[in-house]
């Protein structure tokens, strides 16, 4: 628990490295690092608010980034994230990141005032460059880039890149992997490789439509 057993989220996931576990954060407070989840081959590591609780992530000097082994899952739920992303990469320190499931609960991925750097480019709020499966469950975000092979499903959840940005794809503008979206808010433009939804709103604005399949 955070901050009773643990000053900070970084020392508390560090204990759990090898384990997986849940590592829970008890207070309202800022914590201002740039936490490594790092799950063990079939384990399974969360990191989430207590009930009653909304702790601020302030990301300083990188983003939040998960990395698993095989058939490995993590989860964060609860937690407003601020000044970067939640960062799935293909490997680290070359290794490469099996991470098998991402679920995103509950959990505010800030786009703050506005939803574009200075050079009105979309703020990225959530980057996979792995095949994993990612849920995004009544939590809010910015901008997406997740990879080709990735899949991604919306569950009550909303997605705001402004409605004159790409709201999701994958890097460099090429289409995600598959997108699953149910009872969601998606602002801005969508290009993925296929595409199931039900009860969902995509609006952008341009002369391009708002999905392209």
């Amino acid at each position: 628990r955070v901050p009773e057993d643990h000053a900070d989220i970084q020392s508390a996931l560090d204990a759990l490295a090898t384990s997986g576990g849940v590592v829970e954060i008890t207070d309202n407070g800022i914590y201002r690092e740039a936490p490594l989840l790092r799950v063990p081959a079939g384990g399974r590591l969360e990191l989430r608010a207590a009930e009653g609780s909304r702790p601020l992530l302030a990301l300083t000097g990188g983003d939040l980034t998960v990395f698993g082994g095989a058939n490995a899952e993590a989860s964060i739920n609860g937690l407003l994230v601020a000044g970067g992303a939640v960062s799935v990469p293909a490997s680290l320190d070359a290794e490469e990141n099996s991470l098998a499931r991402l679920n995103l609960a509950h959990c505010t991925l800030a786009p703050l005032a506005t939803v574009h750097d200075a050079s009105g480019l979309p703020l990225v709020r959530l980057v996979v460059a792995t095949s994993c499966a990612v849920t995004l469950y009544r939590s809010i975000t910015g901008a997406l880039r997740v990879a080709e092979t990735a899949r991604l499903s919306l569950f009550d959840a909303i997605v705001d890149a402004g409605p004159e940005s790409l709201a999701l794809a994958a890097a460099a503008g090429r289409p995600g992997g598959a997108l699953d979206a149910q009872a969601s808010t998606v602002i801005g433009q969508v290009h993925v490789l296929t595409l199931r939804a039900q009860d969902t709103i995509f609006f952008a604005r341009g002369d391009d439509v708002p999905v392209r399949v």
